[in-house]
């Protein structure tokens, strides 16, 4: 009889969660992480003015983590990344989860 297979470790949500609400996600400018309280697949990131500082290498790279890993909890999870004070949306994904940070807003 054969060797049964290893199944890797999925991540459930209160994994993502305080992952991203962790001490790194604190760094980054995370203010607060929650799912939508009317779309359960929904999980809404606001960052703070610390958002702003980190290189736009570092953002994409981070949320695009985020979202792969809210994928692996949730079924066709999606992620909103939105400033904290404006509500404005700090990042957009495409189809295959690769982020496009949007423009700051113009100037007066």
């Amino acid at each position: 009889m054969g060797a049964l297979p290893v199944r890797a470790h999925t991540l459930s949500v209160s994994d993502v969660v305080a992952e991203i609400d962790g001490a790194d996600g604190r760094v980054i400018g995370v203010v607060s992480v929650a799912r939508d309280a009317r779309e359960a697949r929904v999980l809404v990131v606001k960052m703070g003015p610390a958002w702003a500082s980190a290189s736009p290498q570092r953002r994409i790279a981070v949320v695009e983590t985020w979202l792969a890993h809210w994928r692996e909890a949730v079924a066709h999870g999606v992620l909103g990344v939105i400033d904290d004070a404006t509500g404005a949306t700090l990042v957009n994904f495409d189809a295959r989860g690769r982020a496009r940070l949007t423009p700051p807003p113009a100037s007066p």
